[in-house]
């Protein structure tokens, strides 16, 4: 499967995105859950991984790949519980 932008994700249809890691938060009501905010350049997606409060390597400017199916919530989209994988930058 090819990267697609996270300008061109399409809610309840499978992708894999990639890009940079542009915030990390800890969410603890209405269920506890790790959101990362993932950017492209054409836009950001949010990766929540549902009852975790941390991922090890998770940090603002780390490169990576995810996939997932995107879901409409208020105002973005966001993928829960995608695979995930570190990637170099593209100055590697």
């Amino acid at each position: 499967m090819s990267p697609t932008s996270i300008c061109s994700l399409v809610p309840r249809r499978r992708a894999l995105v990639r890009g940079q890691v542009v915030s990390v938060s800890t969410h603890e009501w209405p269920a506890v859950s790790f959101m990362v905010r993932l950017g492209d350049g054409t836009g950001t997606v949010t990766l929540r991984f549902l009852g975790r409060r941390d991922l090890p390597g998770f940090e603002s400017g780390r490169w990576l790949s995810a996939e997932g199916t995107p879901a409409q919530a208020p105002g973005r989209l966001v993928i829960l519980n995608p695979r995930y994988k570190f990637e170099p930058g593209p100055e590697c």
